[in-house]
């Protein structure tokens, strides 16, 4: 049996507890989690522990961090890459992904649910997708979504990514879309 089944059948045994997820993401938006290792790009790392942490997704051989040593790390590529955490994450039975393209891009409301994961294509190739970008859907209201993202520590209307690159970036990105992952087995405790 892989370890990715085997976390799947603990994801549907195991709600995912959403409220705690952002509970977990709000303590540690500013004040990196000393446990953990810290990137200068920590985006998928904060997203991992977040749902890790936070949501109480289990680790396996396939998705994990752990300090091995004061201060030496080891974790998965699927833990602390856009893309790895993207591709693990769609092998998942219990995990739905959504492809975000086009116009919804710059709608102010995507659907998600607190706690979904969002990986954001960085629009820098015209052929393929590039995720390059992982962060945490944290709330909403009446002026839009907002997720929570801790490379640069800040809570920001979810397609702020889409505003803050060139027009044949965005062209890419609405061609290639985003992936917004969300786990179907949840609770808002």
């Amino acid at each position: 049996m892989s370890a990715k089944r085997s976390t799947a059948r603990r994801l549907r045994r195991n709600a995912i507890h959403r409220t705690s997820a952002i509970n977990y993401a709000n303590a540690y938006e500013f004040n990196r989690n000393s446990n953990y290792p810290n990137f200068s790009d920590n985006c998928t790392n904060y997203a991992s522990q977040v749902w890790h942490e936070g949501a109480g997704v289990p680790e396996d051989n396939n998705w994990e961090e752990f300090e091995f040593a004061p201060g030496g790390y080891y974790y998965t590529h699927s833990w602390s890459v856009a893309s790895d955490f993207l591709s693990f994450w769609s092998g998942d039975p219990y995990v739905i992904i959504r492809t975000i393209s086009g116009s919804q891009m710059q709608q102010p409301y995507n659907g998600l649910d607190l706690g979904d994961a969002i990986v954001y294509d960085s629009g820098n190739n015209s052929g393929s997708a590039d995720w390059h970008h992982t962060a945490i859907e944290h709330h909403w209201n009446s002026s839009g979504d907002f997720e929570i993202q801790n490379t640069t520590d800040e809570v920001v209307a979810w397609n702020r990514w889409y505003y803050t690159h060139n027009a044949t970036q965005q062209a890419n990105m609405r061609a290639h879309g985003w992936r917004a992952i969300h786990p179907t087995t949840s609770d808002y405790n």
